[in-house]
Parts: structure tokens; C-alpha cells; sequence
């Protein structure tokens, strides 16, 4: 997939907290988690598995979008998603993206059972869904409980504030008002930090191969690797590193990690 960005030195002057690691096991969405318009996000390129798992989102027997607005090669990305969507059982496929027409893309929007956004590069993706404007919709459509979701380039979209090319930093889709990045493999904690800073924005840095499914403020990891919590308290930037199957409320989980942190201290001082 085509990036913007260039890879940041893997530093992190950030807290860390991290929790006793799970073994790798199946991705277990709770009841809870799959109504309220979920939202999944993957870190890097979709797996069948993440097909699989935003297809069990769905109403059964609906529709699935695909927009493929931020890539050199949207057909060639809808013909590999509509392949395993249909692998996975959905009958009808939608294809959002630069050949569609305002009014098409907005009906494809709000009556489907799900939009995916395919990766690329998130600039482009975003400029294409301001002209013809679908960002509106896509919000409507989630507020409505449509489940929503992306992979690297369109992870980014649905998120807030991101850090672009030269550090610059550009306002997203923000379907959640929480920041979304990608690709920690590849360094990226830093970068975080540095948006986390400068926005004040919480954000959540996905790894390859994973990520999270959020749903009316709770989140629950999926996948193999960690993914990485960011956010000011006190002018700082913390983070906390939230494991495979961790499910949390976003709201309720700076507090939780600020209150471990003294109280750890304090015993390292008692």
C-alpha cells in the first residue's frame, strides 16, 4: 500500500504500562460491543480473518460497501475484499470509489450493512470523500448503527486528527473523535506522542495484523500484537500498551492508568 508518511525512530520517553501478555486465541466480540454502530480498525494491510470478523458485524444477509477511494488500484483491491467478503458468506458487495456519483455513493453509504474502507494512502482517501461529500454520510450512517471499518489508510479516516507527511497534521473523517495510526511495527510511538501532544487528543497506535473493535466508547483488541494508548494528563503524554482480547472504556481509561501509576510508585516508596 502507498504511504505518506516515512517511518519515526522507535523512541518512547512515554510511560509504559503493560499488562501480563494472553496467548494468541480466536477474536471473541461481545454482544455488547456488536450493537451502537461498531467500528473495527486494523493496523495494516486486511487479512481474510479481518474480513471475516467485520462481516460477523453485519445484520446477516445484508449488504457490504467497499469504498477503495485511497488506492492506485481500486479494482484490483475490490476484487480481492468482494472475494473473501464472499468467503465469508455476504452476497452483495457494493463498490464505492471514484467512479461513483454523489448521490450513489450516499445511498451506498446509508443503506448497506456495513462500510469498509481499504487502505492506501489516507490524503487521497480523505480528499475523495470531502468532494463528493460522504463524510457526513459515513457519520450518519454509523450514528444510525451501521458497522463501520478501515485498514491502515482507511483506519486513519474514520479516526480524528492524524500526522501526515512532514509532521503535518490533518483533521480525518472522525467517525470517532478518538486519533487512529497505524503500523506501529514501524516505529511510530513517537510520532504518536507527538500528536498526542500537540492536539490533545487521545489516540490509538494499531499494530499490523490487529487492531480494535470500538462500540459506544468500549474497545476490545484483536488479533496478536499490542496496540498503544495515548494521552495528556498534566501536560504529559502517557501511554499504556492494552493486549489481545483486553477490552476497556476509552473514557474511564486514562484515570485507571494515571491511578496505577502512583500507586506503584507509592509502593516502590513504602
Amino acid at each position: 500500500m502507498a504511504e505518506l508518511d516515512s517511518p519515526v525512530p522507535a523512541t518512547d520517553a512515554a510511560f509504559q504500562q503493560t499488562v501480563p501478555s494472553v496467548p494468541s486465541r480466536e477474536t471473541t466480540i461481545p454482544a455488547s460491543l456488536r450493537q451502537g454502530g461498531p467500528v473495527l480498525v486494523i493496523g495494516g494491510e486486511a487479512t481474510f480473518e479481518n474480513f471475516g470478523l467485520f462481516a460477523t458485524l453485519r445484520k446477516p444477509g445484508s449488504a457490504i460497501t467497499v469504498f477503495t477511494g485511497s488506492t492506485e488500484w481500486p479494482q484490483d483491491q475490490f476484487n480481492r475484499a468482494s472475494t473473501w467478503f464472499q468467503d465469508h458468506g455476504v452476497t452483495r458487495i457494493h463498490h464505492l470509489g471514484a467512479h461513483t456519483s454523489e448521490a450513489d455513493g450516499v445511498d451506498m453509504i446509508l443503506d448497506t450493512g456495513g462500510v469498509f474502507l481499504d487502505g492506501g494512502n489516507q490524503l487521497q482517501g480523505l480528499a475523495l470523500l470531502k468532494e463528493r461529500g460522504w463524510l457526513a454520510p459515513l457519520k450518519q450512517a454509523h450514528e444510525q448503527g451501521i458497522p463501520e471499518g478501515g485498514s491502515s489508510a482507511g483506519a486513519m479516516i474514520l479516526g480524528g486528527p492524524v500526522m501526515a507527511y512532514r509532521r503535518r497534521i490533518v483533521e480525518a473523517g472522525g467517525v470517532l473523535d478518538i486519533s487512529l495510526d497505524t503500523h506501529r511495527q514501524r516505529g511510530r510511538d513517537k510520532r504518536q506522542d507527538d500528536l498526542v501532544k500537540v492536539t490533545g487528543a487521545s489516540s490509538l497506535l494499531l499494530p499490523e495484523g490487529g487492531g480494535v473493535v470500538y462500540s459506544q466508547g468500549e474497545i476490545i483488541v484483536f488479533g496478536d500484537n499490542q496496540v498503544r494508548f495515548a494521552f495528556v494528563h498534566e501536560g504529559e503524554v502517557h501511554a499504556v500498551l492494552l493486549q489481545p482480547q483486553q477490552r476497556e472504556h476509552i473514557d474511564e481509561l486514562p484515570r485507571n492508568v494515571i491511578f496505577s501509576r502512583f500507586t506503584h510508585q507509592a509502593d516502590l516508596a513504602a
